[in-house]
């Protein structure tokens, strides 16, 4: 897996927008799990639907 340090941004820029995370640690999470799972090709037809990036998105959807 490559470095992922350079290409996420600090948690305070994914909260408070509009369509933004409720918490960033959230989207942070899903980036690099994302990240990860893009990375492994073959083993995933559609990453962007796997179980485990749909409950980080519910999750922070229950956050307050």
């Amino acid at each position: 897996m490559t470095a992922t340090n350079d290409k996420i941004p600090a948690r305070h820029l994914y909260e408070g927008e509009t369509g933004g995370w409720k918490d960033g640690r959230f989207g942070q999470a899903y980036d690099l799990i994302a990240e990860a799972l893009k990375e492994c090709g073959d083993c995933l037809l559609e990453w962007r639907r796997h179980p485990l990036l749909r409950a980080i998105e519910a999750e922070d959807e229950n956050h307050e």
